[in-house]
């Protein structure tokens, strides 16, 4: 079986990271913290895509999680939430398919971003799901935008789990 190499996913915010030097007597460069911030966003909303990749493929859901690593077989926090959030992933493309893969994507950036910068994870998408489908009905659903103000506010109303 094979496993998401779990290295790339990580390089471009490891990479990022490490150029920082740490300055005690200077505030982090909000222009790298957020540059950082957003390659993490991505890493976690690719993640969205490539599930559903595989569920279009024909894989269940079992075999798209069998390829994840498990939480045991990594170093740190951050990996150990990586995986997490990818997990909560696979099962959401696969339990919302009634939601565009573009309203889930956003979904997951937007918790990204403020899982980040709050520090705390978020309740999953199934705490919004009835308000990200009205979402999705507000809009040319062609598109499979949905309304983006309208997210925002679904993910505005989660709460720290």
């Amino acid at each position: 079986m094979t496993r998401i190499p779990f290295a790339i996913l990580l390089c471009g915010v490891a990479g990022a990271a490490a150029a920082q030097t740490p300055d005690p007597f200077r505030l982090p460069d909000t222009e790298a913290w957020g540059k950082v911030a957003g390659e993490l966003c991505a890493l976690q909303s690719r993640t969205v895509v490539a599930a559903d990749a595989l569920r279009r493929e024909g894989k269940t859901r079992q075999e798209v999680l069998a390829r994840l690593p498990k939480e045991e077989e990594v170093r740190d926090d951050f990996q150990v939430r990586l995986i997490s959030v990818m997990r909560e992933n696979v099962e959401d493309v696969f339990d919302y398919r009634d939601l565009s893969l573009l309203t889930i994507y956003k979904f997951r950036w937007a918790v990204g971003v403020r899982e980040t910068v709050s520090a705390a994870r978020l309740q999953r998408l199934a705490a919004v799901y009835p308000k990200l489908a009205e979402c999705e009905k507000k809009s040319v659903r062609e598109t499979g935008s949905g309304d983006p103000a309208c997210l925002q506010q679904a993910v505005l109303e989660l709460k720290p789990r």
